[in-house]
Protein backbone atom coordinates (compact mmCIF):
# COMPACT_ATOMS: atom_id res chain seq x y z
CA UNK A 1 0.00 0.00 0.00
CA UNK A 2 3.21 2.58 -0.23
CA UNK A 3 2.19 5.25 -2.49
CA UNK A 4 5.79 7.06 -2.34
CA UNK A 5 8.08 6.23 -5.25
CA UNK A 6 11.74 6.99 -5.80
CA UNK A 7 14.25 6.79 -8.20
CA UNK A 8 17.79 5.28 -8.50
CA UNK A 9 20.30 7.31 -9.90
CA UNK A 10 23.25 5.10 -11.25
CA UNK A 11 26.82 6.51 -12.33
CA UNK A 12 28.61 4.76 -14.61
CA UNK A 13 32.40 4.50 -16.10
CA UNK A 14 33.59 2.06 -17.84
CA UNK A 15 32.50 -1.22 -15.90
CA UNK A 16 29.77 -2.72 -18.13
CA UNK A 17 30.72 -6.25 -16.84
CA UNK A 18 28.97 -5.52 -13.37
CA UNK A 19 26.20 -2.48 -14.15
CA UNK A 20 23.50 -5.69 -13.66
CA UNK A 21 24.61 -6.18 -10.29
CA UNK A 22 23.19 -3.02 -9.25
CA UNK A 23 19.83 -3.97 -10.50
CA UNK A 24 19.11 -7.39 -8.90
CA UNK A 25 16.60 -6.23 -5.80
CA UNK A 26 15.00 -2.89 -7.30
CA UNK A 27 14.08 -3.55 -11.15
CA UNK A 28 10.71 -5.18 -9.93
CA UNK A 29 10.23 -3.57 -6.94
CA UNK A 30 7.08 -1.20 -7.62
CA UNK A 31 8.28 1.28 -5.46
CA UNK A 32 11.05 2.07 -7.62
CA UNK A 33 9.80 4.75 -10.53
CA UNK A 34 12.71 4.81 -12.72
CA UNK A 35 16.60 3.77 -12.55
CA UNK A 36 18.78 6.51 -14.15
CA UNK A 37 21.84 4.98 -15.84
CA UNK A 38 24.51 7.99 -16.82
CA UNK A 39 28.02 7.00 -18.29
CA UNK A 40 30.84 9.02 -17.58
CA UNK A 41 32.43 9.47 -21.24
CA UNK A 42 33.42 5.47 -21.22
CA UNK A 43 35.30 4.19 -24.04
CA UNK A 44 33.01 3.41 -26.88
CA UNK A 45 33.10 -0.52 -26.95
CA UNK A 46 32.31 -0.40 -23.38
CA UNK A 47 29.50 2.15 -23.73
CA UNK A 48 28.25 -0.15 -26.36
CA UNK A 49 28.62 -3.57 -23.77
CA UNK A 50 26.19 -1.69 -21.32
CA UNK A 51 24.14 -0.59 -23.87
CA UNK A 52 23.82 -4.48 -24.67
CA UNK A 53 23.51 -5.40 -21.55
CA UNK A 54 20.68 -3.00 -20.22
CA UNK A 55 18.87 -3.63 -23.07
CA UNK A 56 16.59 -6.25 -21.74
CA UNK A 57 15.50 -3.87 -18.62
CA UNK A 58 14.46 -0.78 -20.78
CA UNK A 59 10.97 -0.39 -19.64
CA UNK A 60 12.08 0.97 -16.51
CA UNK A 61 15.76 1.93 -17.11
CA UNK A 62 16.96 5.23 -18.71
CA UNK A 63 20.39 5.16 -20.39
CA UNK A 64 22.37 8.73 -20.60
CA UNK A 65 25.65 9.45 -21.87
CA UNK A 66 28.85 12.24 -21.43
CA UNK A 67 31.06 11.79 -24.57
CA UNK A 68 33.81 13.37 -21.48
CA UNK A 69 34.71 11.54 -18.37
CA UNK A 70 34.18 14.56 -15.41
CA UNK A 71 34.71 12.01 -12.76
CA UNK A 72 32.70 10.58 -10.47
CA UNK A 73 31.67 13.67 -8.16
CA UNK A 74 30.08 15.64 -10.90
CA UNK A 75 28.53 12.28 -12.34
CA UNK A 76 27.11 11.14 -9.19
CA UNK A 77 25.59 15.11 -9.45
CA UNK A 78 24.30 14.79 -12.50
CA UNK A 79 22.78 11.32 -12.04
CA UNK A 80 20.69 12.79 -9.58
CA UNK A 81 19.62 15.86 -11.68
CA UNK A 82 19.10 13.18 -14.24
CA UNK A 83 15.70 11.43 -12.19
CA UNK A 84 12.50 12.72 -12.27
CA UNK A 85 11.29 11.67 -8.74
CA UNK A 86 11.69 13.85 -5.69
CA UNK A 87 13.78 11.21 -3.65
CA UNK A 88 16.44 9.32 -4.93
CA UNK A 89 18.93 6.33 -3.93
CA UNK A 90 22.33 7.20 -5.60
CA UNK A 91 23.83 3.80 -6.24
CA UNK A 92 27.01 2.99 -7.58
CA UNK A 93 26.57 0.61 -10.33
CA UNK A 94 28.84 -2.13 -8.64
CA UNK A 95 27.18 -2.15 -6.04
CA UNK A 96 23.53 -3.45 -5.26
CA UNK A 97 20.74 -3.16 -2.83
CA UNK A 98 19.60 -5.71 -0.14
CA UNK A 99 15.76 -5.62 0.45
CA UNK A 100 16.30 -4.23 4.29
CA UNK A 101 17.65 -1.24 2.20
CA UNK A 102 14.46 -0.28 0.84
CA UNK A 103 12.47 -1.57 3.87
CA UNK A 104 14.39 0.84 5.76
CA UNK A 105 13.84 3.57 3.69
CA UNK A 106 9.71 2.74 3.49
CA UNK A 107 9.37 2.30 7.10
CA UNK A 108 10.50 5.49 7.98
CA UNK A 109 7.14 7.55 8.20
CA UNK A 110 8.66 10.75 6.70
CA UNK A 111 11.45 11.91 4.67
CA UNK A 112 13.70 14.90 5.76
CA UNK A 113 14.71 16.71 2.36
CA UNK A 114 17.97 18.01 5.18
CA UNK A 115 19.21 14.58 5.36
CA UNK A 116 21.47 12.33 3.43
CA UNK A 117 20.41 8.38 4.24
CA UNK A 118 22.64 5.70 4.45
CA UNK A 119 20.46 2.83 5.93
CA UNK A 120 23.10 0.73 4.39
CA UNK A 121 26.34 0.16 3.66
CA UNK A 122 28.47 -0.58 -0.04
CA UNK A 123 27.23 -4.14 -0.96
CA UNK A 124 29.39 -6.09 -1.36
CA UNK A 125 32.48 -3.65 -0.54
CA UNK A 126 32.70 -1.19 1.89
CA UNK A 127 30.89 -0.22 5.36
CA UNK A 128 32.06 3.02 6.66
CA UNK A 129 29.44 3.82 9.00
CA UNK A 130 31.60 2.59 12.08
CA UNK A 131 33.42 5.36 10.98
CA UNK A 132 30.75 8.13 10.65
CA UNK A 133 29.50 6.86 14.53
CA UNK A 134 26.16 5.39 13.57
CA UNK A 135 24.63 8.72 13.34
CA UNK A 136 22.39 10.50 10.64
CA UNK A 137 24.61 12.60 8.41
CA UNK A 138 22.33 16.10 7.25
CA UNK A 139 23.54 18.75 4.98
CA UNK A 140 25.89 20.57 7.55
CA UNK A 141 27.67 17.58 8.76
CA UNK A 142 28.63 17.23 5.62
CA UNK A 143 29.66 20.45 4.49
CA UNK A 144 31.71 20.75 7.52
CA UNK A 145 33.35 17.30 6.28
CA UNK A 146 33.81 18.61 2.71
CA UNK A 147 35.83 21.72 4.31
CA UNK A 148 37.42 19.98 6.97
CA UNK A 149 41.26 19.25 6.19
CA UNK A 150 40.70 15.46 7.40
CA UNK A 151 37.64 14.53 4.71
CA UNK A 152 37.15 11.38 4.04
CA UNK A 153 36.17 10.99 -0.22
CA UNK A 154 35.52 7.48 0.30
CA UNK A 155 32.15 8.94 2.38
CA UNK A 156 30.57 9.81 -1.08
CA UNK A 157 32.36 7.51 -3.38
CA UNK A 158 31.38 3.86 -1.30
CA UNK A 159 27.75 4.22 -0.13
CA UNK A 160 24.42 3.98 -1.53
CA UNK A 161 22.38 6.95 -0.32
CA UNK A 162 18.74 7.76 -0.13
CA UNK A 163 18.18 11.36 -0.89
CA UNK A 164 16.41 14.59 -1.56
CA UNK A 165 16.64 15.59 -5.74
CA UNK A 166 16.71 19.13 -5.08
CA UNK A 167 18.16 19.37 -1.84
Amino acid sequence: NESRTISVAIPHYNSSRMAHVSLFNILNDPRISEIIFLDDGSEPEEFNKLKTKLKPFSQKLKLFRRDFNWGPFASKIQAVELCTSDWVILLDNDNTLLPEYLEAIFNLPEWEKSIIYCPGCACPYFDFRESLGEKDIDLDTTSAMINSGVFNRQFFNDGNYFLHRDS
